[in-house]
Parts: structure tokens; C-alpha cells; sequence
């Protein structure tokens, strides 16, 4: 197991006394360094408990008539409800991408539109609008194309669709190019002129922001909308999103909708379609949900769709209201995260060899791995792997063809787009984030970018952003690690990029019956207790076996960091610690 640089705080606050004073003194030291310094903000930053005080938080939404080009959008899209003009909803193959259609084609539905949808496949089409979903759309007589999660550099398709008298709105949250496509109308807070305050919505939130302010012109309630809050929430958790400003809030008022549904009076309030993905997922008798229970449980059914056969098995299970429709669907996409599962292993397992094998590959700044062989839907999962193991800015290729294609993944801080950006002159498309991208280049180009992707990485990346760092919000005492304290710092939830989960230190505990445990006994149950005898509640720690036989011996002290989380056993709720590292103790 990779060692880890922990890194404390070094900042001493000199907090008011007048600030929280009902709080814990080491979660006001957390909000402080969260930038919450005062009792306006603290009040501003705590959130309703259910989505039946909507009313409180839908003030902390940004108008969406901020948006650039919003207001032509919904005019144009009131102009196609009036004349019930045909109307495709198009999006990405991913879970932003599938979220983002099941959000606009129920709403359409609900209001009697006349619409239907289109999902492009990953192989035969690739990212983006493709000329195949014009063509279809030409073919159908659709007289209006609403783009979700993609389009911003979508200038043929877009042209040939314009061309056609199909006006399309680009509802995208991907950088721009060096060119805005001549769309009806282009919404990307992203935009350098576009004045939207928050830049960093999901693109199933820009698909919100358009529908929201549909609601406002046509004098309907945002309720209405709102009964979709499951998908825009699935879609900030699962796209790496910043959980600040309105992700924050959309994404709490997702949760609220989704939890309790093992109650009936809630249970009726939550979607079918996700109903029956957390009953199969084994979340249908959970009393609350967390983000990380959308980003590995719920996350990875809805993308195994699009990565081994079609995204719109994932779109016809979310907008299922048949029951057993929705459970049909659901099992069939069961099956596809399963494969998608063994495949991702086994490709993840040839990567690392490969470069276990290569002395420069072993010792470069950047990996570039190809293989004719390798299964698309799978190697963005395969680039997070690599990346995690080597911890360096990672791409993973594949094809057969004379273009090849694939994902890119990066670490703490370093911006990929743009060090993928400065080898455009051997790629034939790329797109992405500062930590994602996608990237296709013709086979015969590939060494080339290997070299200059390599130089470009070894001349920016700098030197603390090649290892993992570990950040410690703080050092807990046994007596801490109680409910109260969780519920106080828990305030600041949801936690996501950007306003991550703390994580706690507890320094010089002794070991008195830690096991390994997991049906391949990877996985560590830390049985801790401190010097007077003290025990900890148990902490899971994950992968973490390897590292426990290499560093334990009996009467050594450890330090181990962790966050907490609350969890439920036998409808019983109780204290969940996770292990993100441990060490023999400095001192």
C-alpha cells in the first residue's frame, strides 16, 4: 500500500467566544477553516432536514435568468411546448449524461410534450452530438433538440442540425473551445462572458437551471420540478462536482428525497426507478443515505450500461413507472455491472503489469498505456486504478482502428485539460475537466503524445502533487468520538470535493484484537484502544491488510486518521469510522 504524506493544519484561528459557543471548540475550529467565521454565515450554511421545508432553501438558488442565453432558451422551449413541436432530448452515455435525460424527458412528459430521447452509443458514436443522432433526428421530423452534458464543442453536428431547421439548446458544464458552436441557444455557465455566479454545476444542474427557469416564465411550481431532485442529485455526486453553492444544496435536498424509504409516507416520495435500485443495491432498508452510497452503490449500475451495451437501458430504467418494468430493467443492468466489474479488474491487472514491467514507465512522470484489446466502456475505471496505484496523471487507450480512443485521470491539484490541451496537435478530439478527460488521436500519432504528454507533465507537475497528501482537519481524543460530535460537524454535509468529510486524528493507540477480514481478507476491523485502556469503536480499513502485516508488532503504537459517518445496524444507528491511513506513531 502506497504511503501517504498527513499533512496537519497550520493555521491557528483566535476564534470569538460569541461564535457557535454551543458547539464543540474543535468544530468551530473546523468551520472557521472552512471560512465560516460568523453566526450569519454558520446559520446560512445549516440546512433543512427534509425537502419539506423546501421554502427555506430555495433562496440559496441562483436565478437561472443569470445564465447566458437562458431566456432564449425557455422562450424557444415554451414556443415548442405551445406548438407541440417534436422535441429530443439528447445526452451523454454516463450517469451526468442519463440523469440529465430521465430529468428533462419526465418533466417534458409530465407537462404533455411531445417528446422522446436519444442516447449515443459509446463505440459505434462516441462523446458528444453525433452526425448518426442528427441524422435520426432529421429522419424523425424533430423540430427541436435540447442537448444535455455535452455540445459545447459540438460545431458539425450542431450545423448540420441547424441547417435542417432543428434548432438545438447545448445544456453543457465542459470548458469551452476556442469557438461557441452556432446553436439556437448554447446555457454553459462555463462560458468566459457567461455571468452565472456558480460555475460548477453538474450538467444534469444546467438541465435544472433550464427547466427551473422554464417553471418561472410559465408560472409553475418549482414542486413540480422538484420531484426530480433524485437524478440531479445521482448526477452531482457521481460527476466530481464541487459540493459548494447550489451543488450543495441540490444535492442535500436529492438525499432527503431518496432516504427514509422504508417508511411508506417517504417511500412514496421517492422515485420508482431509484426505489428499485436501492432496494437491489441492499439500501432499501437504509433510514438515510449518504453521497457515498449514490457514489458506489448507485453510480457505478447506471454508467455499466453505456459501458458494456447501451446507456438507454440506464435512461428506460429511470423513467420507468411500472414496477415491474423498473425491476426488469434493473436486473438487466445488474448483469452489465457485474461484467463490467470482472473486466475492469482484469484490464486494471494488465495495466499495472505493464508497467511493472517497463523501467520507464516504472520512472516517468505520466502514464500512457494502449492496448488494441482493452474494453472501452471500462477504461476511465481502469485510469482511476492505475492512478491510484502510481499516483501520476493517467491514460488508458484502446482500438483497433486507425483512431484510438480513451480516458485520462488525474491527481491532487494538477490540471489535466490543459496539460492534454498542449498536445492537441496529435489528438483528433478531446474534452474534460481539470481531474477527467476523454481523448481520441490516430494510432499512428500515438508515440508522439506519449513523449510530449510526458514532457508537458514533467515540466508542470510539481513535486508535492506526486504523492498522496492526506489532510488532518484534527486530533480527537477518545472522549470525542461521540454522536453529538458527529452530529455538530455534520452540519456541513453533504460532503463532496471541495467541502470534504473531515478527517480525524487519534494518536499512540495500541492494537488489542484487530482482524483482517473480507471474503479475500484485504480489508482491516482495527480493534484500537489508547494507553489507559480506553477502547475505540471499531474502524474499517479498506485495503488495508498488506500494510497491517508490514508494520504491526505487539505493544506498538499507531496513529490512524479516519472520518466519521453515521450508519445503522439492525435498525440500530451507530458511530461508522473509516480508516484513510495509519502509521507507527512519531512520538
Amino acid at each position: 500500500m502506497r504511503n501517504s504524506l498527513w499533512k496537519f493544519p497550520e493555521q491557528k484561528f483566535d476564534i470569538p467566544a460569541d461564535f457557535a459557543p454551543a458547539y464543540h471548540k474543535k468544530v468551530r475550529e473546523l468551520l472557521f477553516a472552512r471560512g465560516i467565521t460568523t453566526n450569519e454565515e454558520l446559520e446560512k450554511l445549516i440546512l433543512p432536514k427534509n425537502d419539506g421545508e423546501l421554502g427555506r432553501v430555495v433562496t440559496r438558488l441562483h436565478d437561472p435568468f443569470r445564465m447566458k442565453n437562458m431566456d432564449k432558451a425557455v422562450n424557444r422551449l415554451i414556443q415548442a411546448v405551445n406548438e407541440k413541436q417534436k422535441i429530443l432530448v439528447y445526452g451523454d452515455y454516463d450517469v451526468d449524461g442519463t440523469t440529465s435525460v430521465a430529468l428533462v424527458y419526465s418533466f417534458l412528459k409530465d407537462i404533455d410534450c411531445n417528446v422522446t430521447f436519444y442516447v449515443p452509443d459509446r463505440y459505434a458514436e462516441g462523446y458528444g452530438i453525433s452526425i448518426t443522432g442528427i441524422e435520426k433526428a432529421i429522419a424523425d421530423n424533430i423540430q427541436l433538440i435540447i442537448a444535455l452534458d455535452c455540445g459545447i464543442k459540438d460545431h458539425k453536428s450542431i450545423a448540420l442540425a441547424q441547417e435542417n431547421n432543428i434548432d438545438v439548446i447545448v445544456c453543457d458544464h465542459h470548458n469551452e473551445g476556442e469557438e461557441i458552436p452556432n446553436a439556437f441557444a448554447v446555457l454553459d455557465p462555463k462560458q468566459h462572458d457567461c455571468g452565472y455566479p456558480f460555475k460548477q454545476l453538474s450538467g444534469c444542474g444546467v438541465g435544472y437551471k433550464f427547466l427551473y427557469g422554464y417553471c418561472i416564465r410559465q408560472g409553475i411550481h418549482i414542486k413540480k420540478l422538484n420531484k426530480y431532485l433524485d437524478y440531479v442529485a445521482i448526477s452531482i455526486a457521481s460527476d466530481i462536482v464541487p459540493m459548494q453553492d447550489e451543488n450543495r444544496v441540490l444535492m442535500h435536498l436529492g438525499l432527503c428525497k431518496m432516504q427514509h424509504q422504508n417508511e411508506q409516507k417517504q417511500r412514496d416520495k421517492v422515485l420508482l426507478s431509484i426505489q428499485t435500485m436501492l432496494e437491489q443495491s441492499g439500501l432499501g432498508d437504509k433510514s438515510s443515505l449518504s453521497v457515498s452510497n449514490v457514489v458506489f452503490k448507485l453510480a457505478p449500475r447506471i454508467n455499466a450500461a453505456g459501458r458494456i451495451k447501451s446507456a438507454r437501458d440506464a435512461v428506460n430504467l429511470l423513467i420507468s413507472t411500472d414496477a415491474e418494468e423498473a425491476r426488469e430493467w434493473c436486473d438487466k443492468i445488474e448483469k452489465h455491472n457485474n461484467e463490467r466489474r470482472n473486466l475492469d479488474q482484469n484490464i486494471a491487472k494488465q495495466a499495472l503489469q505493464m508497467i511493472q514491467e517497463d523501467e520507464f514507465l516504472r520512472n516517468s512522470k505520466s502514464t500512457v498505456l494502449f492496448n488494441e484489446s482493452w474494453h472501452k466502456g471500462v477504461v476511465g475505471i481502469v485510469a482511476s486504478r492505475v492512478s491510484d496505484t502510481y499516483y501520476r496523471p493517467t491514460i488508458i487507450l484502446c482500438g483497433d482502428g486507425d483512431i484510438i480512443s480513451g480516458s485520462a485521470r488525474s491527481v491532487s491539484d494538477f490540471d489535466l485539460y490543459s496539460a492534454i490541451e498542449q498536445c492537441s496537435e496529435y489528438l483528433t478530439a478531446f474534452g474534460g475537466h481539470t481531474f477527467a478527460a476523454g481523448l481520441a488521436l490516430k494510432r499512428e500519432n500515438l508515440e508522439k503524445f506519449r513523449q510530449k504528454f510526458e514532457e508537458v507533465v514533467a515540466k508542470t507537475i510539481k513535486a508535492e502533487q506526486q504523492e498522496p497528501v492526506i489532510t488532518i482537519d484534527a486530533e480527537l481524543s477518545y472522549d470525542d468520538i461521540s454522536e453529538k460530535f458527529l452530529d455538530e460537524f455534520s452540519i456541513m454535509a453533504p460532503f463532496g470535493p471541495e467541502n470534504m468529510n473531515p478527517v480525524f486524528v487519534i494518536k499512540n493507540v495500541v492494537d488489542f484484537a484487530t482482524k483482517k477480514v473480507g471474503s479475500d481478507k484485504t480489508h482491516v476491523q482495527f480493534n484500537l484502544m489508547t494507553k489507559t485502556g480506553n477502547k475505540l469503536p471499531r474502524i474499517i480499513g479498506f485495503g488495508m491488510a498488506e500494510k497491517w502485516d508490514e508494520l504491526y508488532a505487539p505493544d506498538r503504537s499507531f496513529d490512524i486518521c479516519f472520518t466519521m459517518s453515521e450508519d445503522e445496524f439492525n435498525n440500530t444507528r451507530r458511530i461508522n469510522l473509516e480508516a484513510k491511513d495509519f502509521r507507527i506513531s512519531q512520538d
